[in-house]
């Protein structure tokens, strides 16, 4: 098995030499911070962690839970969902935890929420119409329209880098596949790929993503120019999640190996997987925020 992940790895490194070479900022002076959710207080929580491991600070604190957070492109905000009106819906907060706003009233679930890349929209997936859609709003909770309306299950919506283009995840051919589509849900075409939780890299030529075609969820990455893919991880256990640090250089993932779910990263120029998180509680859906200029 290892022998086989080696050489995925050579094959990784002809295919993304820019990815590979190079200096970057060393994790202990990158000023960015990866938001997560984790259970170590009772609820699940919002918290915020360096990439190097250090400076964990709580975002939220109530007794129903908080989860999947995601950043604003200016690192300023963060988009969220809670069950703390006894519904998930679709929340919003500063990068230090205050002002908490809610934005979904629907009757249903509202999940997986994503800024846009200009901040004027949020992309999330909501069940308000029997099954899984994905929907598009102002960044004020308003001018909520559905994008997919069809009666597969369409979720885990995520924009491309441009914001030009919004890849999601989609059971209508029988198995889950990654779709994209424009903001407007106009020209949805299949990437060709089995798989879901779509992260677009920074410079907005791969995607990693998720698949459990042997077994158990693995992370893979596909380059959109040569159509090609690559499996990053190999082990029995499932590694999900993938979030990409703001140079494209690392991953940060959750992984259930050690039979709990801690936050780890991986070097895209080395393959090297360092453990982030060592809480006997459960840390997950990572999403690494932008550099922030001191």
């Amino acid at each position: 098995m290892r022998s086989a992940v080696s050489s995925v790895w050579a094959a990784f490194l002809v295919l993304f030499p820019a990815v590979c070479q190079g200096q970057t900022l060393p994790l202990s002076e990158d000023t960015s911070v990866i938001a997560f959710q984790s259970r170590r207080d009772g609820a699940r929580e919002i918290y915020t962690i360096a990439p190097d491991g250090s400076g964990l600070t709580r975002l939220t604190r109530h007794a129903s839970h908080d989860a999947y957070p995601f950043w604003s492109v200016d690192g300023q905000s963060l988009v969220f969902t809670s069950e703390r009106v006894g519904w998930w819906k679709v929340w919003k907060m500063n990068a230090d935890g205050t002002a908490i706003t809610q934005l979904t009233e629907s009757r249903s679930w509202d999940s997986y929420p994503q800024y846009a890349p200009d901040q004027q929209h949020i992309v999330f997936a909501s069940a308000r119409d029997g099954n899984s859609e994905i929907y598009l709003m102002d960044p004020n909770g308003e001018n909520e329209r559905n994008l997919t309306n069809h009666s597969a299950d369409d979720n885990l919506p995520t924009f491309s880098a441009n914001g030009k283009q919004i890849l999601f995840s989609s059971d209508r051919s029988g198995d889950t596949e990654l779709y994209f589509m424009d903001p407007t849900g106009a020209n949805l075409q299949p990437l060709g790929v089995e798989g879901a939780w779509a992260a677009w890299s920074p410079d907005g030529t791969r995607i990693a993503y998720v698949s459990d075609k042997d077994g158990d969820n693995e992370l893979f990455v596909y380059h959109l120019t040569e159509k090609t893919k690559t499996q990053l991880t190999e082990n029995t256990f499932d590694d999900k999640w993938p979030s990409w640090s703001p140079d494209g250089r690392h991953l940060v993932f959750a992984s259930e190996r050690d039979d709990n779910w801690d936050l780890y990263l991986l070097s895209l120029a080395t393959g090297q997987e360092t453990r982030l998180t060592t809480h006997p509680a459960m840390d997950i859906t990572p999403h690494w925020g932008p550099t922030v200029n001191p």
